[in-house]
């Protein structure tokens, strides 16, 4: 599955009580903005969902709210591994069309989700020292002790360098009927991404909670 089409929303365009600033990125599942809230200035980064069919509308709402529950429990660990979680709502964005018949955006509009936004850079291995890799690993068997959750995803698209952590911006949170907890399969992409076998060692660690 490939990306989904992007929303279109440009510099100024008004979510609740954000204001968008600048496109972030797409995925195929939805399209990330930087904004602003409006009150208090402060700024956030707000994931867009795509929609579905109407006949699908009920299955996609109750995972995008375990999607949800999943961001909270990471953000209550208090690991800080992936952009704080703040809440969730639902809106109704001008259709991708531009006409309002036949556009399932107009009839039940879109979720989204109200998360930190991370000032970060690309993620490039070459600029990942053995500390700062040692960190993430540590975290991610934290947050399974702490949550019973894995994190999913472990790849170079999900990871950004901010400041001297690598940071997760994304994870696979299964469904809602079976939430993702192998965080071994995690270990094993990290070694697989860092070429590095001493990941292996931290299988068995144990952490305290």
């Amino acid at each position: 599955m490939g990306k989904i089409k992007s929303f279109g929303l440009s510099a100024g365009f008004r979510i609740g009580n954000y204001e968008v600033l600048e496109t972030l990125g797409r995925g195929r599942t939805g399209e990330v903005y930087r904004t602003k809230e409006v009150m208090s200035d402060a700024i956030r980064a707000i994931k867009i969902f795509d929609n579905f069919s109407n006949r699908e509308a009920i299955a996609h709402q109750m995972d995008f709210a375990h999607y949800a529950f999943v961001l909270e429990r990471h953000s209550q660990s208090n690991i800080g591994l992936l952009p704080r979680y703040y809440h969730m709502g639902h809106s109704f964005l001008p259709p991708k069309t531009g006409k309002k018949d036949g556009d399932n955006a107009y009839v039940i509009g879109n979720y989204f989700i109200v998360q930190e936004y991370i000032e970060s850079e690309k993620f490039v291995k070459s600029k990942c020292t053995d500390l700062m890799i040692e960190e993430l690993v540590q975290k991610v068997k934290m947050t399974h002790v702490r949550t019973e959750l894995a994190i999913g995803d472990m790849n170079r698209d999900n990871l950004r360098i901010s400041g001297d952590s690598i940071r997760v911006i994304d994870c696979d949170y299964g469904s809602n009927e079976k939430s993702n907890k192998n965080y071994r399969k995690d270990l094993k992409s990290l070694e697989s991404l860092f070429d590095s076998d001493w990941i292996e060692y931290y299988h068995d660690l144990k952490v305290s909670p």
